[in-house]
């Protein structure tokens, strides 16, 4: 699908819109960029932080797992890494595809991830998804919430954090 990078909107940054019509469950674009793993995903959040850079996208629910693969979009990527958080009604969700359909399972790559239209999507509408909003049981595991990042969707719904 045809999609645009627009100039910075305020504090939400950079965005993406869609310059055609998307349905409902259409695969939009791939969320692509460098594949890293655990302990360079850790030392790469530290130096990202601290210049107000997001673009690590976790591949693997188990943050503690040795084999912890993320996507870094920061220095090599494509028009995903623009796309908004919003933390109700966004119209993107992130679907994983298996390994098999991706990189060898020798690897022990998880897969990939792509965002898909989760309603008709009309042209020039901006594009969105939720990036995991924070949950109030993650405080009561001890994140530091100096270092999580404010939400600025403005949907009467927002939870305030992005992560």
């Amino acid at each position: 699908y045809s999609l645009r990078v627009i100039a910075r909107q305020g504090l939400m940054g950079s965005g993406v819109i869609a310059e055609e019509f998307i349905p409902e469950g259409a695969a939009v674009c791939e969320y692509a960029g460098e594949l890293i793993k655990a302990r360079e995903t850790t030392m790469r959040e530290k130096v990202y932080q601290a210049s107000n850079l997001f673009y690590l996208y976790n591949l693997n629910p188990d943050y503690d797992c040795e084999f912890y693969w993320a996507i870094d979009a920061t220095r090599a990527g494509n028009v995903s890494r623009f796309i908004n958080h919003k933390c109700a009604d966004f119209n993107l969700r992130c679907q994983r595809l298996a390994a098999s359909f991706s990189y060898s399972r020798d690897r022990g790559v998880p897969g990939r991830i792509v965002l898909v239209a989760t309603r008709d999507i009309q042209p020039g509408e901006m594009l969105s998804y939720d990036y995991d909003t924070f949950n109030v049981a993650e405080s009561e595991l001890g994140i530091d919430m100096q270092k999580l990042v404010r939400c600025y969707c403005g949907h009467p719904e927002c939870k305030h954090w992005v992560f």
